[in-house]
């Protein structure tokens, strides 16, 4: 399992970067580590996010998309896919849960026109805490997004989102989506 990294701006590893990319070459993209898990440190808790059946994780493209992971079928890329998991991890600050949600919805609005909510619902997972989920109009169709998933762990907010390629790949996407948030476990901080 690979946890996560707190990343900050130092000069040394900008030299150490460019160091490697001059010398030993850029390294592909849809590179991934292969690997079924990830934990994530936070204030309070440490966070598992386990990959549904036959898929993996990947940490580098999820990252280069601004999100912390990423979760796709194990025979795609995270470019090429007919579904796919990305999960974002956000500080909560002193924004409420609420005011958290409304904020990102309105950003999805803006971010993918014509985006409609159709259902929305909500999920006890393993631990006993609660994931809000948004399902949207036209999964696969006008747009890739498929559904959201909020998750409030009073220090940080866990955001799971589901995009897959096509409307005939929501039903199995769905499936793995809830196979993916059901996975997720958390353990006090040590």
């Amino acid at each position: 399992m690979r946890k996560f990294k707190e990343y900050y701006f130092n000069p040394r590893n900008l030299l150490l970067l460019l160091f490697v990319f001059f010398i030993v070459g850029p390294v592909s993209a849809q590179d991934s580590s292969h690997e079924e898990s990830a934990s994530y440190q936070g204030e309070k808790y440490a966070y598992y996010m386990t990959a549904p059946e036959d898929w993996i994780v990947d940490f580098e493209n999820a990252e280069g998309d601004s999100y912390s992971i990423a979760f796709y079928p194990d025979s795609e890329s995270y470019f090429d896919y007919t579904a796919k998991i990305r999960i974002g991890i956000f500080k909560n600050g002193k924004r409420t849960f609420e005011k958290f949600v409304s904020e990102d919805s309105v950003y999805l609005h803006k971010r993918t026109e014509n985006l409609e909510i159709i259902r929305s619902d909500s999920l006890i997972y393993s631990s006993g805490n609660e994931a809000i989920l948004f399902e949207t109009e036209d999964p696969g169709g006008e747009y890739e997004l498929a559904m959201v998933a909020y998750i409030d762990l009073m220090t940080e907010i866990v955001v799971y989102e589901l995009l897959v390629s096509s409307r005939e790949h929501f039903g199995e996407a769905e499936d793995k989506f809830q196979q993916a948030l059901s996975l997720f476990s958390i353990d006090k901080a040590k």
